[in-house]
């Protein structure tokens, strides 16, 4: 995905992320966006990392380039 299709039509779509290096499926509930990178705030399935269980995310990628992980974000 790119931060050119971040709008807030997304909020509530199904999506597939990366958390901690893993693709994980959940929902979108909000647009992150600052001067330099724009995102998608994510509700997805537990994942645990170190003991801690995390359920929410924010998938952010660099206005200029584009890159960061929202680029392996995906619609489902």
């Amino acid at each position: 995905m790119k931060t050119t299709e971040i709008n807030k039509s997304l909020i509530g779509k199904e999506v597939e992320i990366i958390v901690t290096g893993l693709m994980v499926k959940g929902v979108v509930t909000g647009i992150y966006e600052c001067e330099y990178a724009k995102g998608i705030e994510v509700n997805h399935e537990p994942v645990n990392w170190g003991g801690e269980i995390y359920t929410n995310s924010t998938s952010l990628a660099r206005k200029s380039d584009d890159w960061g992980c929202l680029q392996h974000a995906k619609l489902i």
